[in-house]
């Protein structure tokens, strides 16, 4: 009867401490896992800024030629104004 006794303890602590060196090691993969998603959190947010600083310029970049655009067309209704005028 103590040797039943004896094992079922044995048996108790055995499990115990099976699941607590699992533990360990599954928390050690979820600070692994949370370490990567937080270094995949930055990457998105790096990009997602490096796509917003792009369309930023892009937009500039943009309006700048429009801003050309119409300047040359200006010039070109004053130099044919001018042309009208002297003409005369």
């Amino acid at each position: 009867m103590i040797f039943w006794a004896v094992f079922a303890a044995m048996a108790v602590f055995g499990v115990k401490y099976y699941t607590s060196v699992q533990m360990r090691q599954l928390e050690r993969r979820m600070g692994r896992v949370k370490d990567e998603l937080h270094s995949a959190k930055e990457k998105l947010q790096n990009a997602q800024q490096s796509q917003t600083d792009a369309h930023t310029e892009e937009e500039a970049v943009v309006e700048r030629g429009v801003r050309i655009r119409e300047i040359i067309a200006d010039i070109q209704d004053r130099l044919a104004a001018r042309e009208e005028v002297s003409e005369e």
